[in-house]
């Protein structure tokens, strides 16, 4: 579960088989968007940036796969292996906002993204692919 900054919208992850990630409007009970075809066996943990345009998300699958979404289009903006223990939360970083933290199994982890990801949300997901190898 992550809440957007603006208090209004929820993202919530799903755990099993084609697991998605769902965007609500919390006001009028509705999904604002729905974002899928990434994780694979479940989505362990949510965060939303700062202005709420990005939204990280961690998959449950033996790489522990952290997505950075454009969840208002529902693209992938990058995508690359998240660390070689289960990952429990992540969290953008509030005094550096180009810096995602994990924690989980034998691990915190700060990771800077790359110049490329820090206006990645009008971007396409295959050139952002290119510059974003590791997280």
């Amino acid at each position: 579960l992550a809440i957007h900054p603006d208090k209004i919208q929820v993202a919530t992850g799903q755990v099993g088989k084609d697991p998605f990630i769902c965007i609500w409007d919390t006001y009028a009970m509705q999904t604002v968007s729905i974002l899928r075809d990434i994780h694979t066996h479940g989505v362990a943990c949510l965060a939303f940036d700062s202005d709420g345009q990005r939204l990280a998300s961690v998959g449950l699958d033996a790489k522990n796969t952290v997505c950075i979404w454009d969840w208002r289009r529902g693209r992938v903006l990058a995508m690359a292996t998240g660390h070689s223990d289960r990952i429990f939360d992540i969290c953008w970083d509030p005094l550096q906002t180009s810096r995602l933290v994990t924690c989980g199994v034998k691990h915190i982890k700060a990771t800077p993204l790359p110049a490329c990801l820090h206006s990645a949300v009008h971007s396409e997901h295959h050139s952002l692919t290119e510059c974003f190898r590791y997280l």
